[in-house]
């Protein structure tokens, strides 16, 4: 299958399509233009010439509340149009102005105000203030027609959207559509036509946010886009006359992770005649991804060609609103779970009703059982309590009260009472103020409601269960502010004896301003809020944290208040210390000794340090970097490196990969290196951020090489030292023993030399050394290895070189050393090399072999009065020298 063949926008070019084809250019048929309007968001209203409405969108829809199928073919309803503007002159429609921008009282309608501007009334009858813009069409038969294009905001100029001169009613038959030919005056009409439709659609896609188009495919999967608008540069980067030279540029856009859904969904869509609608990412070539919403419709065709028409429109912001709300509702979610409070939810309108699932536990039921299901809720009411419900809600739906609260009992489904306290509250109100929508709250007051009851009917049974209960419990009367009773684990909390409690101020404990405590109270006991966050008093000095849960209860013919108090100190030391750890991880980030970044997971800057901005990007700050994309500012950083292209490559593999790459190494165009870290971090399986650590190792590469240098170099004469030598030698062995290619090898010494260190110092001995280390230099080639073994001993390894050139190489600098005069202030020395030379061979097992060959003939050349040449073949034989 061709990689665009699920994606409308995306086919090859077809230089073979039939123009006449309804696919073809300008071959847009009523039901065509009906789409494509229907995905606009700009309300349109086609009228013909008699006035009836032959054209009502789905935006129209939306504002005004009709639908298009009570209105088609009849005339404007009577209310639609404020009086002023529903008097119709006898003017006749041909004298409408040939404009597309022409005003409404143009056509006869009867307005004091030139600007358009008039009042929509819905069917609700709810004015909509607007700007009326009109065009002029032809229709099919020869009859003229208008269409109405309506701007919500009456202050601002009107979006006016002509329509392609083919439209008519939906019985309305296409427009011929043939190739242009030299003889046929018919042609040069369909010609005509087709520019004008293309003007027109043009009009009308300059004032539409997106990008329409037609797009055609034959049966092999070839295609091509017949009309683009100019919207496509926005959304893909390129223009429509590229596209429409090469439709998979386009394609190439769409992100490479949403490529296979979107193809996916196209072929669905063709193979059940379906409406294409597919949100996707689009990779633009600076580097921004975007998202976008596809909706396209197809129509096969009888030739089994596929002819889509549809719109593409950029929704970047409303993902990202839709990701914040889905984590605002994860913030809710949660908080109301740690909190223990359910959440119900009730369109009256629509009897829908909905719960959240703290709410479902709490009752035992399956969510399935209570959801959209009103009955079901009124059913778990308790039958004593179900007419104060009643009553409560009735009173919200007649705008009696704005809300209510109140505290009822609910069967749970094992058969359980469950006590809750319900705060119900209406939150939507329609045009004629009629309640739409009532949201509530409920928390278990079960146990407080036990304690109350406990206290109601056997003060005996609630002093047992009081002074029993593991939590610590106090009893405050408000009025006086002292402790009227308090159970053993109070004691033991507070360090206090029952009877050192009982009747203490609560502000000997409380470290909250006396007026403070006193308002607390008085707000618990009217139940308008019963959690609470203190500092106590320990009767060891010690402060704790606590959070208290406060209700009023009835005891002895009195009101107290009831408390259940948690000591949350070491949750709340934790919360500081995280506090804490995440300032101290902001310090560190902003002192790091190097450049960080770090993106969340949609791509966009969250965090970068200065050090990021003084090291690629030092016109910016961190401040004006936060929020945007990261792609974005990788694409400004990048100019910086000695390779631009291929760094944002890297990026985007390493995007796709998710993997962790450490110590990455990339140069800059200024010679300096830098190190790159990339960390993807994980969060309970989802990627959550990436954080970008670049350092700047310039000093640690110049030392590594420094050190190489010292390691393998003679610092004295600059040539190889013995180890690199033999490490040389060891590789040519290898590659000798695999290719068989020829090797030499010289040993070298200078004669007489403890003489000259003798009689001229050891300055005059090193002045020698290097003089014959730069001799050898300039003798041997550049592929020869020249090494100092130790003291006056040096080695040259001459690689693809056989017995006969190296015997050539030593005498010729046997002659350069002799010739050459060493000078040192007023002293001047003549010093003579003896050169012993071998060779590598099969029979040798280690390299070290030819090299002792060679250090033989050494010795040879010596025994015969130095100055002198010597060989022996790598098999120890000795080999003819020319006499010196």
């Amino acid at each position: 299958m061709h990689e665009a063949e699920a994606y409308p926008p995306e086919k090859p070019l077809n230089p073979s399509c039939n123009a006449s084809s309804p696919a073809s250019v300008g071959a847009w048929s009523v039901s065509h233009v009906m789409t494509v309007l229907d995905l606009v968001d700009t309300p349109v209203l086609g009228l013909d010439a008699a006035g009836r409405i032959i054209l009502f969108n789905t935006a129209a829809e939306r504002l005004l509340g009709y639908r298009a199928c009570e209105l088609r073919g009849a005339a404007i309803p009577a209310g639609l149009l404020e009086p002023a503007w529903s008097r119709r002159k006898s003017m006749p429609l041909e004298t409408v102005p040939d404009g597309d921008m022409a005003p409404l009282p143009a056509l006869g309608w009867q307005s004091g105000a030139e600007s358009g501007e008039c009042v929509l009334h819905g069917k609700d009858g709810q004015p909509h203030p607007v700007m009326l813009r009109v065009s002029r069409l032809e229709l099919a038969d020869g009859s003229m027609a208008c269409v109405l294009a309506v701007q919500e905001q009456a202050s601002s100029a009107g979006a006016c959207l002509p329509l392609p001169a083919c439209w008519a009613d939906d019985s309305a038959a296409v427009p011929s559509a043939v190739p242009p030919g030299p003889s046929s005056g018919h042609d040069s009409m369909g010609l005509q036509r087709r520019v004008d439709v293309e003007d027109r659609l043009t009009k009308i896609a300059s004032n539409i946010p997106g990008m329409i188009y037609q797009f055609w495919s034959d049966p092999h999967g070839n295609g091509h886009f017949s009309y683009v608008s100019d919207g496509v540069r926005t959304l893909f980067g390129v223009t429509p006359q590229q596209v429409k030279q090469d439709a998979n540029l386009v394609w190439r856009r769409v992100f490479v992770e949403d490529q296979q859904r979107v193809r996916e969904e196209g072929e669905a869509a063709l193979r059940y005649q379906l409406p294409w609608i597919s949100e996707f990412r689009v990779l633009l070539p600076d580097g921004r991804l975007i998202w976008v919403e596809g909706r396209a419709t197809p129509e096969l065709l009888d030739d089994q060609s596929v002819s889509w028409h549809g719109l593409i429109s950029e929704i970047t912001q409303r993902k990202r609103t839709e990701e914040a709300l889905r984590e605002s509702q994860e913030r809710l979610d949660m908080a109301m779970r740690g909190a223990n409070i359910g959440l119900w939810d009730w369109h009256v309108v629509l009897g829908r009703l909905d719960f959240n699932q703290q709410l479902v536990n709490m009752l035992g039921y399956d969510y399935h059982e209570l959801h959209n299901n009103p009955a079901q809720w009124q059913a778990l009411v308790h039958p004593d309590d179900l007419p104060t419900v009643r009553h409560n809600i009735r009173a919200l739906l007649k705008r009696e009260a704005s809300q209510y609260q109140i505290q009822y009992r609910l069967i749970r489904r094992s058969g359980e009472i469950l006590w809750i306290l319900d705060k119900g509250q209406a939150t939507e109100v329609d045009g004629n103020g009629n309640v739409c929508r009532i949201v509530g709250t409920v928390q278990d007051i079960t146990t407080h409601k036990q304690a109350q009851k406990l206290l109601e009917n056997s003060e005996a049974h609630f002093r047992m269960l009081f002074q029993n209960h593991g939590a610590v419990m106090i009893l405050v009367d408000p009025a006086s502010g002292v402790i009227v009773d308090a159970n053993s684990s109070a004691e033991r909390f507070y360090g206090y004896r029952r009877s050192e409690l009982v009747g203490m101020p609560m502000s000997n404990i409380n470290q909250m301003e006396a007026e403070r405590i006193r308002g607390t109270m008085g707000v618990a006991l009217q139940q308008a809020h019963n959690h609470f966050t203190f500092t106590h008093r320990l009767a060891n000095g010690e402060m704790r944290t606590v959070d208290v849960h406060s209700s009023p209860v009835e005891s002895g013919g009195r009101t107290l208040l009831f408390s259940i108090i948690h000591d949350i100190t070491a949750r709340r030391q934790a919360e500081e210390a995280l506090s804490t750890l995440q300032r101290q991880l902001l310090a560190i980030i902003e002192n790091f000794h190097g450049a960080m970044l770090l993106e969340d997971q949609n791509g966009d800057v969250v965090l970068v340090n200065h050090q990021y901005c003084e090291m690629f990007l030092p016109t910016r700050t961190p401040e004006e970097l936060k929020s945007d994309s990261r792609l974005h500012v990788a694409a400004e950083a990048a100019q910086g490196f000695a390779e631009p292209v291929r760094l944002m490559q890297r990026l985007e593999e390493l995007q796709r990969s998710r993997e962790v790459v450490l110590g990455e190494e990339w140069k800059l165009a200024d010679g300096r290196m830098l190190e790159r870290d990339h960390v993807p971090i994980f969060i309970e399986g989802r990627l959550r951020s990436v954080l970008w650590v670049y350092r700047d190792i310039s000093n640690r590469k110049r030392q590594e090489e420094e050190l190489r240098q010292l390691a393998t170099t003679d610092a004295l004469t600059g040539i190889a030292n013995r180890r690199s030598f033999m490490g040389k030698l060891e590789d040519e062995f290898v590659r000798y023993q695999r290719f068989s290619n020829p090797v030499a090898v010289l040993m070298m010494d200078i004669d007489h030399f403890k003489r000259v260190n003798d009689s001229w110092g050891h300055a005059m001995g090193d002045r020698v050394l290097s003089d014959f280390a730069a001799i050898c230099q300039q003798v041997v080639r550049k592929v020869d290895v020249l090494g100092r073994l130790g003291g006056e001993e040096f080695a040259v390894l001459l690689p693809g070189c056989g017995m006969a050139g190296a015997l050539a190489l030593a005498e010729r600098l046997r002659e350069a050393v002799k010739a050459h005069v060493v000078g040192l202030g007023e002293v001047a020395l003549q010093v003579s090399v003896s050169i012993g030379v071998s060779s590598f061979a099969r029979g040798q097992q280690e390299a070290s072999v030819a090299l002792a060959l060679a250090d033989q003939a050494l010795y040879e050349a010596k025994l015969a009065g130095r100055d002198r040449v010597r060989a022996f073949d790598g098999n120890g034989q000795p080999f003819p020298a020319a006499e010196n």
